[in-house]
């Protein structure tokens, strides 16, 4: 309930520990939770899928916050520790460099959901990848078009592109043979 202070080190830092402590504990209900769901017996109040549902979309918006902070406190660090001592070019740079990196981040794990989607052909997964995969085109849209230079502007377009080119393609092709199995 309490939000660990910012470490001076990305990653192996007291914060994003309690994170990865959170989303293993989600992952394990959402398993124990889907191992419940095929077994016979009497119908809980709160049906075992939900149940795996919930944990399962915990887990993915907990990886979104744990990343996301570490993002944050890895530019926030290098903009606190060059001192920028008022010159502003430097603090729109970094700033720059936080919402391209978040951009990437959600198109990134967008992806992998979307892979992980296919590969378990689990539905859910894929829906929650196209949410995300909507965020980032809506933050690339709303936020980068003002906030990045030319060129990571162009970069950003690029990769979103590319990404709703792929996704768009395994679609409209069935190529993992979708719309005759059952999905979950």
């Amino acid at each position: 309930t309490v939000n660990p202070p910012a470490s001076l080190t990305p990653i192996f830092n007291e914060r994003f520990g309690t994170y990865l402590f959170g989303i293993v504990v989600c992952a394990f209900v959402a398993w124990l939770a889907a191992q419940a769901a095929k077994e016979p017996g009497p119908e809980p109040p709160v049906s075992w899928a939900s149940l795996a549902a919930v944990a399962g979309l915990a887990v993915n918006v907990l990886i979104l916050l744990a990343v996301g902070w570490e993002i944050h406190a890895y530019w926030w660090f290098l903009h606190w520790r060059s001192g920028f001592g008022g010159d502003w070019t430097l603090m729109h740079d970094y700033r720059m460099y936080a919402q391209f990196t978040y951009s990437a981040f959600f198109m990134l794990f967008g992806a992998a959901l979307l892979t992980l989607g296919f590969w378990r052909r689990v539905a859910f997964l894929r829906w929650q990848a196209l949410v995300l995969l909507a965020v980032a085109i809506g933050k690339v849209f709303i936020v980068d078009v003002s906030t990045l230079s030319q060129g990571y502007r162009i970069l950003s377009f690029l990769g979103l592109g590319a990404l709703l080119l792929g996704v768009s393609f395994a679609y409209q092709r069935d190529w993992l043979n979708l719309r005759k199995a059952n999905t979950r």
